[in-house]
């Protein structure tokens, strides 16, 4: 090995294990798992079913209003996953080679194909041409605002494997935690954290911040000074926690009273404001349940 190379694996190895093991254990298709252990046959096999018939016949998951649609794609691969319902990849390699169906070229949607992609058909040769889209999309993005996007087009890069240039661009990650500013939402704050946590730095001591967001219910709001509570922020929040390696226990049974009541016959909702199911808010509903059930190792 030439020197100049034994000097970059030096350099490169610390971030390589951080991230090694932030994907052992958090890595959405196999912490959801965790969630199981929570629930009974009868429940799992309910949420199964709802699964089953969210995944539309031209092989994506359809959204609030019926209609196959990427960004809903993803979270039902990763709840199919963690559900073990293996004949699901098979539509979705379907849906995903029909491109008729992408009409849309947001960067959140590409950022799904990517990660769709690198999982379902990850020897196809446009994966590099959807690599190079989001390094682009990455690369235009300002270090000091992060949020729920820019973080799905870092698991983008996680998925393809771009390791280095995950390592890159967390360098311009210059955002402080504006624990203090009401206006801060929650998302913001635990995305921040969640890759803090991926590039190598203690991050213990955040989970203070998180707690203001918490409600009597056992939810956790989007603003600190927000009227309700949701479960995109509760799941967030729990997963974050978990992340941080908080002591769960003194909220756990008010924090499963406020899930367990969003459930409704297979699906979860946002709040209780808000009845409809879909699967996005299913996937978060297993997130949450996940973070309460894993064990820290």
């Amino acid at each position: 090995m030439k020197l100049w190379e034994k000097f970059l694996t030096i350099i490169f190895n610390p971030f390589l294990n951080s991230l090694s093991n932030f994907g052992k254990k958090y890595a959405f298709e196999n912490f959801l798992q965790n969630a199981l252990t929570l629930l009974n046959e009868d429940i799992i096999n309910e949420i199964k079913s709802y699964v089953l018939a969210q995944h539309s016949k031209n092989g994506g998951f359809i959204d609030k209003a019926g209609k196959p649609d990427l960004y809903y794609s993803v979270f039902g691969y990763f709840v199919s996953e963690a559900l073990i319902l293996p004949k699901i990849k098979d539509g979705l390699r379907e849906y995903l080679n029909n491109a008729e169906h992408f009409t849309n070229d947001n960067n959140v949607h590409i950022f799904c194909k990517v990660i769709l992609y690198s999982k379902l058909l990850k020897k196809d040769p446009y994966n590099k041409k959807l690599g190079d889209e989001v390094l682009e999309i990455i690369s235009n993005s300002p270090g000091n605002k992060t949020d729920y996007n820019w973080f799905l087009g870092f698991l983008a890069l996680y998925y393809l494997g771009e390791y280095y240039s995950l390592s890159r661009f967390l360098k311009k990650l210059k955002v402080d935690l504006l624990s203090e500013q009401e206006n801060t939402s929650i998302t913001l704050l635990a995305v921040n954290i969640i890759l803090k946590k991926i590039s190598g730095k203690n991050i213990e001591s955040y989970a203070k911040q998180l707690m203001k967001y918490y409600r009597a219910s056992g939810g956790f709001a989007a603003f600190r000074n927000a009227p309700f509570e949701d479960l995109l922020s509760t799941a967030v929040a729990l997963y974050t926690l978990r992340i941080c390696g908080a002591d769960l226990r003194l909220i756990k049974p008010k924090s499963l009273e406020f899930i367990t009541s969003l459930y409704n016959h297979g699906g979860f909702c946002a709040t209780e404001l808000d009845p409809g199911t879909d699967i996005e808010y299913t996937f978060y509903g297993l997130l949450a349940l996940a973070s309460l059930a894993y064990e820290n190792k």
